[in-house]
């Protein structure tokens, strides 16, 4: 039978996964491929509506991952100092501070500058989010790696 902390372990585990590998699965295999085969602008509005379903998907991931840590410190760690727990709680804070950063900064702004047609902001928009992203990335991997 599984203890509470378990159960939070594997929540946060799951949360971690999802917003590592919708990341990676979005920006390194979907986008080349949907910009190689298809034309920019079709393109554009395919990675438009995936990126706002991604959105969701990392906006409720982080609220979980933020939920099941807190429980986590709360409860199983009852907030005993050590090093570790520091570290952790301070990359998954970062984690979900960038996840919400691109949810409700970057990708809204990004989609004013493309309905404007703004490319130069766009560009430098996309820019960030890509960095953001690729940080987020390593970051959560690096969590993940804490569970094993």
């Amino acid at each position: 039978m599984c203890s509470f902390g378990e159960i939070l372990n594997a929540a946060q585990i799951t949360s971690l996964s999802a917003i590592a590998g919708g990341t990676v699965t979005l920006g390194a295999l979907v986008a080349p491929q949907l910009f190689n085969n298809a034309s920019k602008q079709e393109a554009g509005k395919l990675m438009t509506s995936i990126f706002d379903s991604f959105d969701q998907w990392l906006k409720m991931s982080s609220i979980l991952l933020f939920a099941c840590k807190l429980l986590h410190l709360i409860i199983v760690e009852r907030f005993v100092f050590s090093w570790g727990m520091l570290i952790t709680s301070l990359l998954t804070l970062a984690v979900i501070a960038i996840s919400l950063h691109l949810v409700y900064r970057t990708s809204p702004e990004m989609l004013a500058a493309m309905r404007a047609n703004k490319k130069e902001e766009f560009e430098q928009l996309h820019h960030q989010s890509e960095l953001l992203h690729r940080i987020n990335f390593g970051l959560a991997l690096v969590l993940l790696w804490t569970f094993a």
